[in-house]
C-alpha cells in the first residue's frame, strides 16, 4: 500500500468504493480516497457489473457534504462534473461530456463514470464517489460493462490534447476536482430554500456539458423498450432529463426509469 496525501494506493482490491465506505465508518476525513490499480468487483450503476483493466483510472472518493438527506442526489451531478474539470488540462474544450445522468463520453462512446453511495459516518451521512476512468478502451471483444444498453468503449488516450500523466498525477487531479465540486455544491445548497431542487446551482454547466442537447434522441426503458422519441431540451432541478415530442409536449424521466440515446444509435 502506498500513501499521497489523503489517497490510498493499491495494487488491487474488489471495490475502492467498497474499500472507502470502511474507512469512512472509522472517521476517515474529506477527501480520503482509494486508488486501485486492478480491482476485482467493480460495479456500475443499478449493480451492472463492471470490468477493471490494469492501466486504466478507479478511483473512490470520500464527501463529507452536510447537506440535507433530499438534496444528496446532486452529489453524483457535481462529482461528474469534477472528473471533467479535473482531467480537462489533458483534453480539448468540450472534447469530453456528460451522458445524461452521469456517463463519461466522446465522440459518442462511452469513457467512464460515476458511482455514489452512501455510508453512515462518526459525524453524519457520507457519500462514497467511485469514478471509473479508461485511459485505454478495452478491445473489441472485451466489452467494459455487462449493461445491456451499454455503449461502445472510448479512452481518455484517444482524445488528449497532450501527453497524459502517470496515473498517479491523473488521479490527484480527479480525487481534488471532486471534492471541490462537491463542496461548492454543498456550499450553494446550504444557501438554498428547502424547496429548491438539488440540481439548482449545476443545472447551466450540467447542460452545458451534457451529450446529444438539442438532439433527437430516444428514451428507452432499461430492459430496452422505447419509450419516448423527441428532443433533448434539458435537465429539470431534480435531475430528470427533459425530452420535448414533436407536438411540443415535455415528457421527464428519472434516471431509475430510462436511458437517452440519439436517434438512430
Amino acid at each position: 500500500m502506498e500513501l499521497s496525501g489523503k489517497l490510498i494506493f493499491l495494487d488491487e482490491c474488489g471495490s475502492t468504493n467498497d474499500e472507502v465506505a470502511a474507512l469512512a465508518r472509522e472517521g476517515a476525513a474529506n477527501g480520503t480516497s482509494v486508488v486501485a490499480r486492478v480491482q476485482t468487483a467493480g460495479r456500475g450503476r443499478r449493480g451492472h457489473k463492471w470490468k477493471s483493466l490494469d492501466g486504466n483510472l478507479y478511483l473512490s472518493t470520500l464527501v463529507l457534504p452536510n447537506v440535507p438527506s433530499a438534496k444528496l442526489s446532486g452529489v453524483s451531478v457535481a462529482g461528474v462534473l469534477g472528473i471533467l474539470r479535473g482531467i480537462s488540462a489533458w483534453c480539448t474544450p468540450g472534447s469530453v461530456l456528460v451522458k445524461w445522468p452521469n456517463d463519461i463520453v466522446s465522440k459518442g462512446r462511452k469513457m467512464g463514470g460515476i458511482l455514489c453511495e452512501l455510508v453512515d459516518t462518526p459525524t453524519g451521512t457520507g457519500v462514497v464517489c467511485g469514478a471509473g476512468l479508461d485511459v485505454k478502451a478495452p478491445k473489441l471483444d472485451e466489452p467494459a460493462s455487462d449493461e445491456p444498453t451499454r455503449l461502445d468503449a472510448i479512452g481518455l488516450e484517444e482524445v488528449a490534447s497532450t501527453t497524459l500523466p502517470q496515473l498517479e498525477e491523473l488521479a490527484e487531479a480527479v480525487s481534488s476536482g471532486i471534492v471541490e465540486s462537491v463542496g461548492a455544491w454543498a456550499d450553494a445548497v446550504r444557501d438554498e430554500d428547502e424547496a429548491t431542487g438539488p440540481l439548482a446551482s449545476l443545472a447551466k454547466e450540467y447542460c452545458a456539458r451534457l451529450a446529444y442537447m438539442g438532439q433527437r434522441v430516444v428514451a428507452l426503458s432499461h430492459e430496452g423498450l422505447l419509450l419516448a422519441t423527441g428532443s433533448l431540451v434539458g435537465v429539470d432541478d431534480w435531475g430528470r432529463a427533459l425530452v420535448r415530442d414533436d407536438d411540443g409536449n415535455t415528457q421527464r424521466f428519472t434516471p431509475e426509469q430510462a436511458s437517452l440515446r440519439p436517434v438512430g444509435k
